[in-house]
């Protein structure tokens, strides 16, 4: 617990995803961790176990725990967010899935990505949701991440037409 607070006074951006680990996303001893982040980016069933409760009531509880900018990760749906006291919903691009190995850390690239660029709360989850998309395009982590130009692309097509 003691890289956190020294992140945070390197004025570093923090995110974390814990990955399907029910006993840690259960425990509300680890909420004191969730506040001392910046973006907590569960997919909906570790959402669930956070809030005890549907994945749907997540951003509520966020809000009430003191989470100030919560991502869920709702798959094929695309992704919600609060920030800043506001939700932001986003779909996500059409695709025909092969394996969905590797889209939640996709997603994840995607969103820390678009942070690094200075986005919008809403253009972070457009991008992140893209890349989770289009890494499910093939079999395996890594071999359909899209490539810049290909991730313009699709926002273009997705989000703009």
């Amino acid at each position: 617990m003691h890289l956190l607070p020294a992140l945070r006074a390197a004025s570093c951006t923090i995110s974390l995803d814990v990955g399907f680990s029910p006993d840690w996303l259960r425990s509300t001893a680890n909420l004191d961790t969730c506040r001392s982040i910046d973006y907590l980016l569960p997919n909906e069933r570790e959402a669930s176990l956070l809030c005890s409760s549907d994945s749907a009531n997540y951003l509520s509880f966020a809000q009430h725990s003191g989470l100030s900018q919560a991502v869920v990760k709702l798959g094929s749906r695309g992704a919600a967010m609060l920030a800043n006291g506001r939700r932001y919903t986003v779909s996500s691009p059409p695709v025909e899935v092969v394996d969905t190995t590797g889209a939640g850390d996709a997603f994840d690239a995607g969103f820390i990505d678009a942070l690094l660029d200075r986005s919008n709360p809403e253009d972070c989850l457009r991008r992140a949701c893209i890349c989770g998309a289009l890494s499910t395009r093939a079999a395996g982590a890594l071999s359909a991440l899209p490539f810049r130009e290909e991730l313009e692309n699709i926002y273009e097509q997705t989000y703009t037409s």
